[in-house]
């Protein structure tokens, strides 16, 4: 899954922290919805309203995980532009993800991206 032959220092940092990035939108994601159906009330009453919130940003995070995992698909099959591109998208969704985004920089930088 990690294979790192002839890589460049900044392709292989990338690619741990797009890794880790997924690994703490699942954690998010799932928490985010634990609070959207345990903490929505019923009807239009204060706690309802957080309830759908919640639900909504949790959709908003799974499209930032499915991003984030198509990010590391194509850091696997050598695409560090694309990947690059693709997790800086993903970290600009909300909940912001800084680790995501930083190893998407990483990758837009490596040598493997300026190649094709």
């Amino acid at each position: 899954m990690l294979e790192f032959r002839e890589l460049s220092t900044e392709a292989k940092i990338g690619r741990v922290l797009i890794l880790v990035g997924i690994i703490l939108d699942i954690v998010s994601t799932f928490m985010i919805f634990q609070f959207g159906f345990y903490g929505s009330g019923i009807g239009l009453t204060l706690s309802g309203l957080f309830g759908r919130f919640a639900v909504i940003l949790g959709v908003i995070n799974l499209l930032g995980l499915a991003l984030d995992i198509y990010a590391f698909r194509l850091s696997s099959t050598g695409n560090f532009y694309r990947a690059g591109i693709c997790a800086v998208v993903a970290s600009l969704l909300p909940p912001r993800d800084v680790i995501v985004l930083i190893g998407g920089l990483l990758c837009l930088i490596s040598e493997e991206a300026s190649r094709k």
